[in-house]
């Protein structure tokens, strides 16, 4: 319980911290009077694009489900990723796909093996977000650093779920530190979702599916920017404020990165020449656009599909052939 409430605490203090850093960054009057300026067609604009983000990163996913031999068809992968958004405000984040595809999909029982197939999917997602900061690493000082810093993260995961002395390491040190909690068969069965999923096939398929969907999130930051009035910035520096804003958001350990995702996205906006108050005011406008909207309409989507997966099936009517004495 007081592990609980220390958490929780962190999560807060975290919270508030990064709220202050937009405000510190950004007048509050300004970036209110900057969103007043954002067009209803101009967030019309964007819906199509978002669709194609869920859609390319649905696409993936299915992509790692069937490399593990988890029978998901891509309609279902979507409307689970969908589905799920409303969960990536909470601590499980991503891997809140998981409960919610078993539901859908009652055949799919072993939550392991799909938690890898997420983890394979993001860390995909996220290796090519960090790729995407190369192009204009030079006009931040620390961004190199970053870059190094992301690939050194990388390498520890992989190697962490690929090299099995490594991995069973990692978890005596987790459970010696009470971070497990008795989860360590979930977190092998993690790990051998994972390493199935490390085929040339698979990772190929994950891999372009994830690399479409990077270019919707670029779009979809250079088309907020152009809302708030910073347009011309170019795909190459919408791609830097994006990528950068997701990847040290993660870091945040903040449910969604809420509040540390605007914050980092104002900072990289102020580097790419973009004043605080449109960098803060385009990174809500993705926020809504691409978390908030989508997790109203995911929790129809789930709505709906639950209802139809709980329906229960009617048994087809009787039919008698005709007899001599009926004829």
């Amino acid at each position: 319980m007081r592990s609980r409430w220390l958490r929780h605490g962190l999560l807060a203090l975290g919270a508030a911290a990064a709220v202050a850093l937009v405000v510190e960054l950004a007048d509050p009057t300004q970036v209110v009077q900057t969103l007043g300026r954002v067009s209803p067609g101009a967030v019309l604009l964007m819906l199509p694009v978002v669709s194609g983000l869920s859609v390319c990163r649905g696409l993936a996913w299915h992509a790692s489900l069937v490399g593990a031999g988890i029978p998901v068809s891509r309609r279902r992968a979507i409307t689970a990723l969908v589905a799920a958004k409303p969960l990536i405000f909470l601590p499980a984040g991503d891997l809140g796909r998981v409960p919610v595809l078993m539901r859908l999909q009652p055949q799919v029982r072993d939550g392991g093996r799909v938690a890898g197939t997420v983890a394979f999917q993001e860390l995909g997602f996220l290796t090519l977000l960090g790729i995407a900061i190369l192009p204009e690493a030079g006009r931040v000082p620390l961004a190199g650093a970053i870059v190094a810093g992301l690939a050194v993260v990388d390498a520890a995961i992989i190697t962490f779920l690929a090299w099995p002395p490594a991995f069973r390491r990692a978890v005596r040190l987790l459970a010696r530190l009470r971070l497990l909690r008795g989860s360590e068969g979930r977190v092998e069965a993690l790990r051998g979702g994972f390493v199935e999923l490390c085929r040339r096939p698979v990772v190929t398929r994950t891999v372009a599916y994830d690399a479409a969907g990077t270019v919707f999130a670029f779009v979809l930051m250079a088309q907020a920017l152009a809302a708030v009035g910073a347009g011309g910035v170019g795909l190459e520096r919408a791609a830097f404020i994006y990528a950068l804003g997701h990847l040290l958001s993660g870091f945040s350990f903040l449910p969604g990165g809420l509040g540390a995702t605007e914050g980092i996205v104002t900072l990289a906006s102020v580097a790419m020449g973009i004043s605080a108050a449109q960098g803060a005011a385009a990174a809500i406008t993705v926020r809504v656009v691409n978390d908030v909207l989508v997790a109203l309409v995911g929790l129809g989507v789930y709505a709906v599909v639950r209802r139809r997966v709980a329906r229960p099936v009617r048994p087809a009517a009787a039919t008698t052939a005709p007899t001599a004495s009926s004829a």
